[in-house]
């Protein structure tokens, strides 16, 4: 059986955004002038646009999850 990591790598693109990770409940904002990028489990990347928010939401075990608040998600 395959598990999703615990966590999600967040990488800095452009603008003031920081590295960092994105566990179950964790909630991202770009501002106006930030995009990152999001390493989804094993499965691939997500690029997020500035003036986004979403959060990271809790699905079954083989589940990615992101709720998408407001903005624009490549993945």
């Amino acid at each position: 059986n395959y598990a999703p990591p615990s966590t999600w790598t967040v990488a800095a693109l452009a603008g003031t955004a920081t590295t960092a990770t994105l566990r179950d409940g964790d909630v991202l904002e770009t501002d106006a002038d930030s995009r990152v990028r999001i390493a989804v489990g094993r499965i691939g990347i997500a690029d997020i646009a500035p003036g986004s928010r979403l959060r990271r939401t809790r699905g079954a075990w083989n589940e990615h999850k992101l709720t998408l608040e407001r903005g624009t998600i490549d993945a």
